[in-house]
């Protein structure tokens, strides 16, 4: 799937990661991740999963500002472009030296610097990537320099090493502004389990010390028990001396309270689930946690300077409610001082930031900045009072488009937003009563399903056809399904009869009329399907057969919970009876090398063969670690086209490319990463394929009806471009017809269909597709589509309040787009005034 809820993570990237419903969708390589896409947090997933890293703070504490600061009500956040063209930025960090130069953390094992005016340097100030196992929530996380790093050159890096078996914390030393990788000495080496719950952050305190912020471990709902074990490094916040011991010392006035006698010294606090990103105030030194939460609470923590020993209650807790007990004892737990629930199906993945202490915006002055990496929304809450009272009254001030991973810090205090997509934003406000440091920005309008309009067909024009500039996309609302039906997949059954099936990750088929309304279910697999939450793993494919009406016949993709990709064969013996888990004939089932890249489509062409779309195996760093895509002899990173009409359990169609040697016989084509999702040209029988990407460009290809065999390049190939070697063959290989790099387009694809439909004649003939990053839906021309040819890509529409996941094709042509939040709209094409 495309990468971070984590991830879909690609926060991550993958876009999802791996087991939380905060990162569901797409995956690449880190993708998320935003966790996810990203792999993308509730990744995919996300995705998402993602990581970022916050900057060094001063050493010693400033005076206060006398200017008036943060009033609650008074305050609209905006972002503005600063610099762009990062593959997956995770954080964004000064390095204290004066020059005004920012690090950007990018999670494949680079970082890279930004000059004052935003530009991005070509050449890598630390590249590690030989060491960091990069994907989901995995990655190069964090980074910190030195308070005296202009003089000593030192700096600290927070990694997952390994093959992802251990997370790193180490030392490194720079000259001559370039980092040296031979140079790094390990500091801490800790478990990591389940990929996921990392953590990742390194900031120092305003007394000199090395902060680190360490997740649980990984499952979901910490299964080590390390939140609340005090023997364990994981779960907590750390604390440690990197000028004294060997290879650190304990700082002499850390407090105890609380600690037993077998506890690790390192630990500050404990009972954190994800600290993905915490930060200090450079005024007070209080320390301010984002805390990610597990399926129903983000949460804001905060240690007040010179405290520790607190434990913020996790698993005990999750934000301010009991966890998985109705009642729980909260004796000696710290409550978070801010915390908001998933229950608007948007939200899903905190993301901690800042309390200003610039000098541009002054009426923004002790407000702490944090926002969700799924919805993009931004929240101020009062930093004095949340430290004075234990709580504060957060206010929604904002929205971001992209996918936020990360805040960072400039030397001066000002404040950027970090994009997974590859885009450093910075933060600007309008403030009542305070004259604007910039004109506010006007937002590009959205979508709000409970406001919009519903036209169901384009008024006439005396033209149709698709013309880019002359269609307007809006979204008309169809379902809300809720942030944990995890709805990724939508498709008609054929027979012209106006039911919609709705594929669920987890197991479950729903089906629907065309108002939204559910009329059953198809198929309750949940008992059999092996999902994770933040993992790009579940059912994700549903395909009928042509004469579905006739034999009742359909068919599934779906990953067990042994991990193997499984195609079985279902048969409805009566229209709106439920079918049996158990009655399937299963057709396919492989094992599969890792968690990520498992394709997921399944659909019959217009030769009535069953294709299947199959991902590289997984893993990220280095892309395709297996060398699955250009290997024929297996069943990974190809389309797969079978006839499930004849054999047992299937037969080779005669005109397949391999059936006479070669490679395997079910090949299609190969030479593909992820290919998510794919779609059949109803008009022209053209293979249209949305193919996931590692870490800087996303693509799409087309096989032309009933001609097999080509080779799409992954991994050779990323895009048209060489991806591990700047001179490459591309001999023999098929160009995509359309591609663009990580940024403001996203961060990865998901295919969609060519418009065939009667309602929207204005998008006749378009290719709409959407990217999970970046909240758009894409048009290109499908009548100038050929290999190679680089087409435009036309954004219609970027909706600011959910993650797309996956689109949809009725029997009639129309189309549809699902939310990772559980929302299903209808596009709908109208001319624009």
């Amino acid at each position: 799937m495309p990468s971070g809820r984590s991830v879909w993570t690609r926060m991550r990237p993958s876009r999802w990661s791996t087991d939380d419903p905060s990162h569901a969708g797409p995956v690449r390589g880190p993708r998320p991740v935003l966790g996810y896409p990203v792999a993308v947090r509730r990744t995919i997933s996300l995705l998402i999963a993602v990581v970022l890293s916050l900057p060094a703070v001063a050493a010693t504490a400033q005076t206060p500002d006398t200017t008036p600061g943060y009033v609650p009500g008074t305050v609209t956040l905006g972002l503005e472009p600063f610099a762009e063209g990062l593959a997956a930025p995770v954080a964004l960090v000064p390095d204290g030296t004066g020059s005004g130069t920012l690090y950007a953390v990018e999670q494949g094992g680079t970082i890279r610097a930004i000059a004052p005016d935003g530009s991005v340097s070509p050449t890598p100030f630390l590249d590690i990537t030989d060491r960091v196992t990069s994907g989901g929530e995995q990655g190069l996380l964090g980074l910190a320099f030195h308070p005296d790093h202009a003089t000593n050159g030192r700096l600290f890096a927070y990694y997952t090493g390994q093959g992802g078996a251990v997370q790193v914390v180490s030392e490194l030393h720079a000259a001559d502004g370039v980092a040296d990788p031979a140079s790094e000495r390990i500091l801490l080496e800790m478990p990591d389990f389940a990929g996921n719950h990392n953590g990742g952050m390194l900031a120092f305190d305003h007394e000199g010390m090395l902060l680190i912020g360490t997740g649980d471990g990984g499952g979901g709902g910490d299964p080590q028990g390390n939140g609340q074990d005090d023997t364990q490094l994981l779960g907590k916040l750390l604390r440690i001396d990197v000028d004294s011991g060997d290879p650190y010392g304990i700082p002499v006035n850390d407090p105890e309270a609380r600690l037993g006698p077998d506890a690790r010294p390192e630990i500050r606090a404990s009972g954190l689930r994800n600290p993905w990103r915490f930060s200090v105030d450079r005024t007070t030194g209080d320390v301010f946690i984002g805390d990610v939460g597990q399926g129903a609470w983000e949460e804001v923590d905060v240690l007040p300077a010179g405290q520790g020993g607190l434990d913020f209650g996790w698993s005990i807790m999750e934000g301010p409610d009991c966890y998985e007990a109705s009642e729980c004892d909260r004796t000696g737990l710290t409550l978070p001082v801010a915390a908001y629930s998933h229950a608007s199906g948007d939200d899903c993945t905190i993301v901690g930031g800042h309390v200003y202490r610039g000098t541009a915006l002054p009426g923004l002055d002790g407000a702490y900045i944090y926002g969700d990496y799924c919805s993009g929304k931004l929240w101020l809450l009062s930093a004095a009072d949340a430290v004075a009272s234990g709580t504060a009254t957060p206010e929604l001030v904002g929205q971001m488009e992209g996918s936020l991973s990360a805040f960072g810090e400039d030397e001066a205090g000002e404040l950027y937003a970090v994009d997974l997509g590859g885009r450093i934003l910075r933060v600007t406000a309008t403030i009542t009563g305070v004259e604007p440091t910039e004109p506010p920005a006007s937002p590009e309008p959205s979508v709000s399903p409970a406001t919009s309009p519903a036209p169901t067909r384009s008024p006439g024009t005396g033209s149709t056809g698709f013309r880019a500039g002359k269609v307007r996309l809006r979204l008309e609302p169809v379902a809300d399904l809720g942030l944990n039906a995890f709805p990724i997949y939508l498709t008609g059954d054929g027979t012209g009869e106006g039911r919609l099936y709705v594929v669920q990750r987890n197991g479950l088929i729903r089906i629907m009329d065309k108002r939204g309304r559910t009329r059953g279910t198809l198929l309750d697999l949940r008992g059999r399907v092996g999902m994770q939450e933040r993992s790009e793993r579940g059912l994700l494919g549903l395909a009928f057969h042509p004469r579905f009406a006739r034999n009742g016949k359909f068919y599934v993709h779906y990953n067990t919970p042994a991990g193997n990709t499984r195609i079985v064969e279902y048969r409805q013996r009566r229209v709106g009876r439920e079918v049996g888990a158990g009655s399937g004939r299963t057709l396919l089932d492989f094992a599969r090398p890792e968690w990520n890249h498992n394709g997921g489509w399944i659909g019959f062409g217009p030769d009535g063969y069953l294709y299947i779309a199959s991902g590289d195996g997984g893993g990220n760093s280095p892309g395709d670690p297996f060398g699955n895509g250009q290997d024929r002899n297996d069943l990974f990173g190809s389309i797969l086209r079978i006839d499930v009409d004849r054999g047992n359990p299937y037969s080779i169609p005669r005109d397949n490319p391999f059936r006479d040697g070669g490679g395997r016989k079910e090949l299609w084509n190969y030479g593909l990463r992820n290919p998510w999702r794919a779609s059949f040209d109803r008009k022209t029988g053209d293979l249209w394929i949305g193919d996931v990407g590692q870490d800087r460009i996303e693509e799409i290809d087309i096989q032309r009806a009933g001609k097999g065999g080509a080779n799409f390049g992954w991994s050779v190939l990323e895009g048209s471009r060489c991806h591990r070697n700047a001179n490459c063959s591309t001999r023999g290989m098929t160009m995509p017809v359309a591609e663009y790099q990580h940024g403001a387009k996203g961060c990865s694809v998901i295919g969609g269909y060519v418009y065939r439909g009667t309602q929207s004649p204005l998008l006749e003939g378009a290719y709409l597709f959407t990217d999970y990053c970046s909240k758009s839906i894409y048009a290109i021309d499908a009548s100038k589509a050929k290999p190679g040819a680089n087409l435009p890509i036309k954004r219609l529409i970027r909706k600011n309040d959910s993650l797309f996941v996956s689109m949809g094709e009725d029997d009639e042509g129309e189309l549809y787009v699902l939310s990772q939040g559980g929302g299903i709209y209808h596009l709908v094409g109208r001319p624009k005034k």
